[in-house]
């Protein structure tokens, strides 16, 4: 019989989230170790117009908008959507994924508002939605690539009947996280579940509940690689019990699973990232270990390095992971008694760590106190030639580029209004733009774009 922790979820993501974890009692007898060991890797829509704006914001230092400096706040554009339907207001569980096309446009996916179901629409350079390219029923969507075909391949959350079991599947949904690839038309392709099919009160049963949704995709040598916080239910003192932790997966063009990656990482995990420059390179936010665990696969061979090591998870928060020649460039926030300070790391494929930036233009650095809720991060992605770096102060974001070498800042800060949820990452376009998207509550949908500084 399987003994869940069940506990109805506040509006909060982040607050229960962490609650599930205080619960858990997960501990030194729960390793990451032993439980990678005990469960080894195994349609169309109609033309609708926006308005675009330059996004409100102001200078935080004197090269933030003028001199012989880049004025970020003149490359800063956000353009209110229209879409084909109400869309979920952003959070942990329907964050808006965006996706940069080669001609510069970008695919949008979100969560209807009134209907379990995601939509994937075309939005182009000017931020005009044209067309519904894809749908499904789903609950949430949480990953997006446009491929150059036209077409493109989407990471969302739906539910399973296949492994359904009263307790506890009653309390909130067991779900599969799956993998579904489009053509220009929106024409399914190919599709994969990238969880497996053991109802849920069995031991080794792997799933998406609650308290683990998020996902990131990247594709390489014509394969997905699709990293995801996930369940899996494993004996505990009580009995068994679903726990929360991380899934790599890898499946080829045709949805079959390759032998990489794993079933169960960090235990639990609060967030995780993937790059591919030649090799992957996967990083999560764990609990056990109690670091940033950044993982690189390399062939059959995985090497493994720890940031943060021994901060508690509730101290620090991942930002972006992006690939810079044969290294990756990581940024990171760490809060050490009441500073928090923002990191730029560069790291090897070894890994090893070349540079560690701590950025001194990063100042009120928001965080949550002694409250076990994070709900700050950091963001960052390739703007032109550069870096483009974002965190949030005062509740505002914050931007700033750097060097691509070195990590040093090159200019800002600049603090702007331009909307962005805690949960999606910076995307990078074909022509050096950086952009995001987000879902208000009230209703509004917006798309932000910044373009590289020129001098």
């Amino acid at each position: 019989m399987i003994v869940p922790r069940l506990i109805a979820p506040p509006e909060g993501a982040a607050a229960l989230h962490w609650l599930v974890f205080a619960l858990s009692g997960l501990g030194a007898a729960c390793s990451d170790k032993g439980v990678l060991e005990l469960f080894p890797q195994g349609s169309g829509g109609a033309t609708t117009t926006a308005a675009t704006t330059t996004a409100g914001g102001s200078s935080t230092s004197s090269n933030g908008g003028g001199g012989n400096a880049c004025a970020l706040g003149s490359h800063i554009s956000t353009s209110e959507l229209e879409l084909p339907s109400a869309a979920a207001p952003s959070d942990e569980w329907h964050p808006i994924t965006l996706a940069a096309r080669a001609d510069g446009s970008s695919l949008l996916a979100y969560r209807d508002a009134n209907e379990a179901r995601i939509r994937v629409v075309l939005v182009d350079e000017h931020g005009v939605v044209s067309d519904t390219l894809f749908e499904t029923a789903a609950l949430e969507v949480h990953a997006l690539m446009a491929h150059d075909d036209g077409g493109g391949a989407v990471v969302f959350v739906r539910e399973d009947p296949d492994i359904y079991f009263p307790d506890p599947c009653d309390a909130y949904p067991c779900a599969s996280m799956e993998l579904a690839r489009f053509d220009a038309e929106g024409t399914l392709t190919m599709s994969a579940t990238l969880t497996d099919k053991l109802t849920v009160d069995q031991e080794g049963a792997l799933f998406v509940y609650w308290y683990e949704h998020t996902a990131r995709m990247a594709y390489a040598d014509d394969s997905y690689g699709v990293y995801f916080r996930s369940a899996r239910t494993i004996p505990q003192p009580t009995g068994l019990e679903p726990r929360p932790g991380d899934t790599l997966r890898f499946v080829d063009a045709t949805g079959a699973r390759l032998e990489r990656g794993w079933d169960f990482g960090c235990i639990p995990s609060w967030s995780v990232r993937l790059e591919h420059n030649g090799v992957w390179a996967a990083v999560c936010h764990g609990d056990t270990p109690n670091a940033h665990r950044f993982v690189v696969l390399d062939g059959d061979e995985q090497r493994q390095l720890l940031l943060l090591d021994g901060v508690r998870p509730s101290h620090r928060a991942l930002g972006g992971l992006t690939a810079q020649g044969d290294d990756f460039w990581l940024s990171y926030l760490a809060r050490f008694g009441d500073d928090v300070e923002l990191h730029l790391a560069r790291i090897t494929s070894t890994p090893e760590i070349v540079i560690d930036r701590v950025l001194p233009e990063a100042v009120d650095l928001d965080f949550t106190d002694d409250s076990p809720v994070y709900l700050y991060r950091a963001y960052h992605a390739k703007l032109g030639d550069e870096l483009l770096l974002g965190w949030k102060s005062h509740e505002q974001l914050v931007l700033a580029t750097a060097d691509s070498e070195t990590g040093v800042i090159t200019h800002g800060p600049f603090t702007t209004d331009a909307p962005i949820d805690h949960f999606v990452e910076f995307v990078s376009f074909p022509n050096g733009d950086v952009g995001w998207a987000n879902a208000a509550a009230s209703g509004s949908v917006t798309l932000t774009r910044v373009s590289p500084c020129t001098e």
